[in-house]
């Protein structure tokens, strides 16, 4: 079995594109990587951590930057074949976290975003080749903030050390619930640091949910979308999936924006409606929260401990995945 390494490796190279190159004018087929090392440094630190470096050269003429990995002390550059083997390179720092850096440039961070949604489907894929037992078996997706770690017990307990009454939660984004400018700038501030999806623990009997899931027949998969404002989202979700779930939940979640791309028999969600539902495969269950008990469901698990209707719902959901591709 390849390691986690060769696996990105084979989905970075599968997915480079003219949509995901800063250099449009000069890339071309033959030379894949022309372009393509931000968000290649970024998805190779979602997956493998370590740093990103910022060097620059003199190429064709003109002064460029280019951008690698370091990982345990060791050099990781994807995209080196761009330039000649005898170019040269000097380090150019930035002041502050280079991730953060680049992903403040909008066109960056779109490229990121469309590399790293087709990375992971390719690291699913490869992941579920290795895995042919699970081929066949129908697939139950859990998201992950509300569901299976607890978003909202992570900012209280923030608001709480800082002397802040936190009032019922009656719409889905945390900040809609407060008034004053101060407390709403702590907690986007909170959601948008170094850390802090790292530092979410899970919600109780979530992940004997997960394993009852499978226990069934079904085959688990995250699907969770990040927070756009936080550079280092996509890679602490995976961490924490690591954490938690196993390595192989983290190589085969989806992080993305845009749920209905993974296919499955049902989705466990904490949001009250999904923009793009109507567009998958699956049926959504409502994992219960106070912003979301308005909507009228027959399918709602109150807690992890209602394993009996779990099963029920999957079972339902199975049956009727069956009947439509009749």
């Amino acid at each position: 079995m390849r390691t986690r390494a060769e696996r990105l490796t084979t989905a970075i190279e599968g997915s480079w594109s003219l949509e995901t190159t800063s250099t449009p004018d000069t890339w071309y087929d033959d030379v894949p990587t022309r372009g393509q090392c931000v968000p290649t440094s970024l998805v190779i630190q979602d997956y493998l951590g370590g740093d990103i470096e910022r060097l620059r050269t003199l190429y064709a003429g003109a002064s460029e930057t280019h951008y690698r990995n370091r990982i345990d002390g060791n050099v990781l550059d994807l995209t080196r074949s761009q330039y000649p083997p005898e170019q040269s390179f000097e380090q150019a720092p930035v002041d502050g976290d280079t991730r953060e850096y680049v992903f403040a440039n909008p066109a960056t961070r779109a490229r990121y975003q469309l590399l790293t949604t087709r990375v992971q489907r390719l690291m699913y894929l490869q992941s579920m080749a290795e895995h042919p037992e699970d081929s066949a078996k129908p697939v139950a997706l859990f998201d992950l903030d509300g569901v299976i770690l607890d978003f909202d017990a992570r900012v209280e307990a923030e608001l709480k050390r800082h002397g802040i009454t936190v009032p019922p939660r009656s719409d889905f984004y945390m900040t809609k619930r407060l008034t004053d400018p101060e407390h709403i700038a702590l907690v986007r501030d909170l959601q948008h640091s170094k850390g802090f999806f790292e530092s979410l623990e899970p919600i109780p009997g979530a992940i004997e949910a997960w394993h009852f899931v499978r226990s069934l027949g079904f085959h688990a998969r995250i699907c969770s979308a990040p927070i756009s404002g936080n550079p280092w989202s996509i890679r602490e979700k995976l961490v924490t999936v690591e954490r938690y779930l196993g390595p192989r939940a983290a190589d085969e979640a989806y992080i993305g924006k845009r749920k209905s791309e993974c296919s499955g028999v049902m989705l466990f969600d904490d949001r009250p409606t999904i923009a793009d539902a109507a567009n998958a495969d699956w049926l959504h269950a409502h994992y219960t929260q106070d912003y979301n008990q308005h909507v009228e469901t027959p399918l709602r698990v109150r807690d992890w401990t209602e394993l009996d209707k779990v099963a029920e719902f999957l079972g339902c959901a199975l049956k009727r995945s069956r009947s439509v591709h009749l």
